[in-house]
């Protein structure tokens, strides 16, 4: 598939089609007291609250949310 691909596709978007896995982001700790720029990426992620899990994409733009935010959430690679 990602040779036929290959031809029609440049190269920066290769490399979301390689990484067709998701991420399954839990919230660990709590939201409040926090910046308001990570309590909005943790919104933006679809987290409500400590323990609440959401599956989201493995594109540079999630990954760069989970980033701001990764001592709040932990992260686990799934193939779904």
């Amino acid at each position: 598939m990602l040779a036929e691909l290959k031809g029609n596709l440049p190269a920066s978007r290769l490399e979301s089609v390689a990484m067709a896995t998701k991420l399954k982001v839990t919230q660990i700790r709590s939201g409040a007291g926090r910046i308001p720029n990570q309590r909005l990426v943790l919104k933006g992620l679809g987290l409500r609250g400590p323990h609440t899990t959401v599956t989201v994409d493995n594109t540079p733009s999630f990954r760069g949310m989970v980033k701001k935010v990764l001592h709040l959430v932990t992260v686990e690679e799934t193939d779904v």
